[in-house]
């Protein structure tokens, strides 16, 4: 409804990090953002969104122009079936959410754009595994892995502790260290190993 959201714990940081050491490296950076706290980048195109269907459609709509393609944000797995345009209101009975899927950015983009594309992948176990099924099914060519219970990693943290992998097997390991330094680091490795 206009008041209650489903959402995650995600700051934004690593975006937005991503998003400045890209621009300063002098790339022309387009940032689709959720509801964060953060301040606009000075530079940057940012375009904000409030929904995973938000999200989808203005990736859609920028992604034919881009040589690369980060998909660091943290966008819900699902999300009501049905929006009330007024404020539901509490009874004493338990109340039900139906829920579905949000769309698939990554596969709903295949096939539309040639750019190189950076996955990222927020697990609590198996991580390896389950960023190198993603970045298959997905068909990205690097993903980022990250863990949301690590100590100075994942949601909130000012750093961050992330192994990245490569679609022909190869992968490095980024020991912690502040956001903006990762994200620099992130953007070398992959400018570093692919071509255009």
């Amino acid at each position: 409804d206009p008041v209650r959201f489903i959402s995650n714990r995600s700051s934004g940081k690593m975006g937005y990090a991503l998003a400045r050491s890209a621009r300063d490296m002098g790339a022309d950076v387009i940032l689709i953002s959720g509801p964060v706290y953060l301040s606009d980048i000075s530079g940057i195109k940012t375009i904000k969104i409030e929904s995973a269907i938000e999200m989808q459609q203005s990736v859609e709509r920028n992604c034919k122009k881009a040589d690369y393609i980060i998909m660091s944000a943290a966008v819900a797995d699902y999300i009501p079936a049905d929006y009330s345009e007024l404020k539901i209101k509490r009874n004493n009975k338990v109340s039900k959410i139906n829920l579905v899927p949000a769309p698939d950015i990554l596969k709903t983009i295949q096939g539309k754009t040639s750019a190189k594309i950076v996955a990222f992948a927020l697990e609590t176990h198996n991580g390896e595994k389950e960023a190198v099924r993603k970045m298959e099914q997905k068909n990205s060519d690097f993903i980022v892995l990250n863990y949301a219970n690590e100590e100075g990693a994942g949601f909130e943290s000012n750093t961050n502790i992330v192994t990245i992998y490569k679609k022909d097997g190869k992968s490095i390991n980024l020991k912690k260290d502040r956001k903006d330094r990762i994200s620099k680091k992130i953007i070398d490795y992959v400018l570093n190993n692919s071509s255009l």
